[in-house]
């Protein structure tokens, strides 16, 4: 089975939003293993804060904080060049997508796009 969650996700200035997917049809792995493909920028349009991501599938680590990159398709995901990660996800396991503005005076919109699909 295969799904999407696409998000546009305003992160307040110097906050955490722990998990970007939460209550998400996805979130969660379902009984077999499945290859997660994740997609990140940051909307450089309006107030453009400024922030990193991190992925987790459970309780691994897959992608270490590390600054957003800018969208370079006008607040939109350009898939060939905004993968951050492709990856196996283990049956149970949660994707936390953790995005946290470390700029201190904007809201940051972080805009995600996770591609789950079996293994």
């Amino acid at each position: 089975m295969s799904s999407t969650i696409q998000r546009s996700t305003p992160v307040p200035a110097g906050t955490t939003n722990e998990n970007v997917i939460a209550g998400q049809a996805g979130e969660f792995i379902g009984s077999r293993p499945a290859i997660v493909e994740v997609f990140a920028v940051r909307d450089t349009g309006g107030a453009a804060g400024v922030g990193t991501i991190e992925v987790l599938f459970g309780q691994r680590q897959m992608y270490v904080p590390a600054p957003l990159s800018n969208s370079v398709a006008a607040g939109r995901l350009n898939k060939a060049e905004d993968s951050i990660m492709k990856d196996v996800a283990m049956p149970g396991e949660r994707i936390t997508l953790r995005v946290t503005e470390t700029g201190g005076a904007a809201i940051l919109t972080a805009i995600t796009r996770t591609e789950i699909s079996d293994l």
